[in-house]
């Protein structure tokens, strides 16, 4: 497995390691994991799939679909 002492670089890692990313019911860190792999995603073509699982992320998606002109989820939200 990755193992990192800092935060950044695990979320580097995380993305440069995978194809996609599965989110599963969380917390902050989950939100904060969420947003950074989304933002370093944009270097890569084409961007990461993110892949939310049940109805536990439907008021994240709600927010997010609802604030598309966020410089983080342009051009990511159909």
């Amino acid at each position: 497995g990755l193992v990192c002492r800092y935060f950044t670089p695990r979320k580097v890692g995380l993305v440069k390691n995978s194809v996609a990313l599965v989110v599963l019911p969380g917390g902050f860190g989950s939100v904060d994991e969420i947003v950074e792999t989304i933002k370093l995603s944009t270097r890569a073509s084409p961007a990461m799939p993110v892949i939310f699982v049940g109805e536990f992320w439907r008021p994240f998606l709600n927010f997010i679909e609802k604030h598309p002109e966020g410089p983080v989820m342009k051009g990511y939200i159909d």
